[in-house]
Order: structure tokens, then sequence, then C-alpha cells
């Protein structure tokens, strides 16, 4: 983007035009949700948000005069979205801490430490298995998506452990190789799903 598109874009923003606001959104919207899915672990939802506070902290600095000139809106995104997820993640963190020590001296007052030990492992447990459960039922809806046969040539794989070869007498490939490629994309387009 040139000096004078940078200006243009400003000074629609200054007039309380929103369409800049649009674009940005446009070019920069699926890479900063992307990346942060991809670098981070948080949800699409939570990086859209990111993603809108992120323009609205665009038009507040060209409003206020701060940000005079961007030579790659995208790269000036993505890294306004990263800093805005560090700076949630350092939050959550601390909050998490917060309420630990809260905990912690709630079952000090209250229990003896081998007792409050044993139910901050159950409750580790419980929460794992929860985490574990929503994680199985993701993958396994994401399976279901894909289509008959990539359903039932990962299945044959990963579940049944069958070989490429009984895979492709089952599927009635040519040979292996076609099966072991068959399982790739289906693999990848599984892979993609689980993401979504």
């Amino acid at each position: 983007m040139t000096e004078q598109e940078f200006q243009k874009k400003a000074d629609k923003i200054k007039q309380g035009d929103n369409s800049p606001l649009k674009w940005v959104f446009e070019q920069c919207g699926d890479y900063c949700i992307r990346y942060l899915r991809s670098k981070t672990n948080c949800q699409a939802a939570d990086a859209y948000d990111i993603l809108v506070d992120a323009v609205m902290n665009f038009r507040d600095k060209v409003l206020s005069g701060k940000l005079t000139y961007i030579t790659d809106i995208r790269y000036y995104m993505t890294s306004t979205c990263w800093r805005m997820w560090l700076k949630r993640y350092k939050k959550r963190k601390g909050e998490l801490e917060r309420r630990s020590d809260v905990q912690r001296y709630y079952y000090d007052s209250r229990y003896s430490e081998e007792e409050y030990d044993t139910m901050v492992q159950a409750e580790n447990a419980e929460a794992q298995m929860a985490e574990k459960k929503q994680s199985i039922d993701a993958t396994m809806e994401a399976l279901k998506t894909l289509g008959e046969k990539c359903e039932k040539i990962l299945k044959m794989f990963y579940l049944e452990k069958k070989s490429m070869v009984d895979i492709a007498q089952i599927m009635q490939f040519s040979n292996a190789n076609v099966a072991k490629t068959s399982k790739s994309r289906c693999y990848k387009k599984w892979r993609a799903a689980i993401k979504l």
C-alpha cells in the first residue's frame, strides 16, 4: 500500500466512512484468524473477536493520529492480533493462578494437605476426561462430514488397523498404492475439518 492510498483510507475513516475498515477486514480477516488458530490454542470465535478488536484498534489509532502510514496492512493486523491474543492469554493465566490461590487457601483452611491433593487430582482428572471426550467428539463429527468413502477408509485404517492391501481389496481399488493415496487425501480433509 502506498502512502497516498493509506492517506485516502485514513481520510475516509476520519470523515466517518467505515468502508476502509471493511476493506481491512476483507484483506486480513481470514489470514489473521488462520494465523491465530494455527499458532495458539484459541477457538475460531475467540480469534474472530480478537480480529474485530484489532480492526477497532486500527481505526482508533488512525483517528488519534498515532498511525500515519503502513506499508503492509496484513503484517500490521496479524501482529496486532498476536499481541492482543498474548495480552488476553496473560490475563486469563493470571486469573487462573489467582483462582488457584483462593482455592488453595479455602481448602487449606478446611482440609488436610492429603485430602486437598486427592480432591485436586480428582478435579484435574475429571477436567481432563471432559476435555478428551470433547476432542474425541469433535474428531468423530469431523469424520462424518467427509463422505462415506473417506469415513470408511479412515475407520478401516485407524480403528480396525487394516493394511493398505486389505483396504484396496475391500474398496475395490486397483492396488495398495491407490488405497494409500486415497487414505492420505481423506486424512488431509479430515484434519482440515477438525480445525474448523
